[in-house]
């Protein structure tokens, strides 16, 4: 899913329910049960406040099949680029 490169996180752009590259990235959710693990795709949203899921998770709730990653949290913790040219997003942990 990665590569890395000078201590950043490299991963390409992948293609959407739709066709479209975009930048995502994987999110396993792991279950109560053990060994219940699925995997979702989740985008890199740099005007979101905040990540949130397409379950019912607290503290937001949202509709739809992708997760998104906000600034509040996985911004905090990376410096991201994401040159479209390149189709990949970097992240450079903080």
């Amino acid at each position: 899913m990665f590569a890395e490169q000078s201590g950043s996180l490299i991963a390409p752009y992948k293609l959407g329910s739709d066709g479209r590259l975009r930048p995502y990235l994987l999110l396993a959710l792991l279950g109560v049960k053990p060994g219940l693990e699925v995997e979702i795709l989740s985008l890199v949203d740099t005007g979101a406040d905040r990540s949130v899921l397409p379950f019912e998770i607290e503290p937001v709730f949202v509709g739809g099949l992708n997760a998104l990653w906000g600034r509040a949290d996985l911004m905090m913790n990376f410096t991201i680029s994401a040159p479209e040219k390149a189709r990949e997003l970097t992240l450079q942990p903080n």
